[in-house]
């Protein structure tokens, strides 16, 4: 018995807590689909700030190397890692709608999460890592 609800009940809670993990990692996967699509589809990417693109970006990369360098399950934190995958693909759609692109950048561009979470697992100390999070 967990906190005065019966086998039934409580197994009931956990189907339903796990049907909102899985419909929250479903939506996930198309947050920034509408965006893309409008600038693919339109050709322009002037409403979307570059400044605000960056702050996501650089959100998403401290939350996603402090949540794997404290050793959190993925499934804790795996909403995140989606949103910050379609955060690239839309700051590369953006980058590359206004000509910004250098294409000599692109093998160091695909090494950054790898270098992200290599230093984040441990290499990189984690207090340093608290103060944007706190901030």
């Amino acid at each position: 018995m967990f906190l005065g609800y019966n086998g039934t009940t409580y197994e009931l809670l956990v189907s339903f807590c796990n049907f909102l993990s899985y419909t929250v990692v479903g939506v996930t996967c198309i947050y920034k689909a509408p965006q893309v699509y409008a600038v693919v589809s339109s050709g322009s990417s002037l409403g979307i700030a570059i400044p605000s693109l960056t702050l996501e970006f650089t959100s998403y990369t401290i939350e996603t190397g402090y949540q794997y360098g404290m050793g959190y399950p993925l499934d804790t934190y795996f909403e995140t890692t989606l949103m910050w995958a379609q955060d690239v693909i839309l700051f590369w759609v953006v980058l590359e709608n206004r000509k910004m692109v250098n294409l000599r950048l692109t093998p160091y561009i695909a090494l950054y999460p790898f270098t992200i979470t290599r230093n984040s697992g441990g290499k990189v100390k984690i207090s340093l890592m608290y103060i944007p999070l706190s901030a």
